[in-house]
């Protein structure tokens, strides 16, 4: 068993250790029931995250906006909206609740590894990677020090103020 664990990369000596993850400013909200065994986590209420956005077309070179366009067009011929919805499950909504900019990639990689252990391992480079696809979405970013409230990081955040209000039956808290 000591084998195993000194081959496991320490969390403090990861790349990311002392960096800030933190949300950006992008309409979310939670559904689902809570679990109360993160009560006691600032910020976190252990229900799953839903992300609202509008849907953007490519814009750029030749290809990339004649993709754009046949984009809208099959968009308009098959009725689909223009709002897109990502729901988060259970370990994807907790790093999204835990990334408020006020902990360090060390202490989420900590809290999720005692919350799911070996289902998350190894946990530094899942963790990892989901911070860095939420970095390629547009969704997260990462900071060298500790967030400073430059920007709105809560729930219901509609920045655009475009998003048209949710469908009830999607039973979303972003209160």
């Amino acid at each position: 068993m000591t084998e195993i664990t000194e081959k496991l990369p320490n969390v403090e000596e990861h790349e990311l250790a002392s960096k800030y993850p933190v949300r950006l400013p992008i309409w979310w909200a939670r559904y689902g029931e809570p679990n109360n065994k993160f009560e006691k986590l600032r910020g976190v209420k252990g229900r799953n995250i839903m992300i609202r956005h509008q849907k953007i077309y490519s814009k750029g070179g030749l290809l990339k906006s004649a993709y754009g366009i046949l984009e809208k067009i099959l968009q308009k011929i098959m009725r689909a909206p223009n709002v897109l919805r990502r729901p988060l499950y259970e370990m994807n909504s907790l790093l999204w609740e835990l990334s408020d900019g006020h902990r360090t990639f060390s202490e989420i990689c900590k809290i999720l590894d005692q919350t799911y252990q070996e289902e998350i391992a190894p946990v530094q480079e899942r963790t990892a990677l989901s911070i860095k696809k939420f970095e390629a979405l547009g969704m997260m970013t990462i900071l060298d020090s500790e967030f400073n409230e430059k920007w709105n990081t809560g729930p219901g955040f509609d920045i655009t103020g475009k998003l048209p209000e949710p469908e009830p039956s999607l039973k979303l808290d972003w209160n």
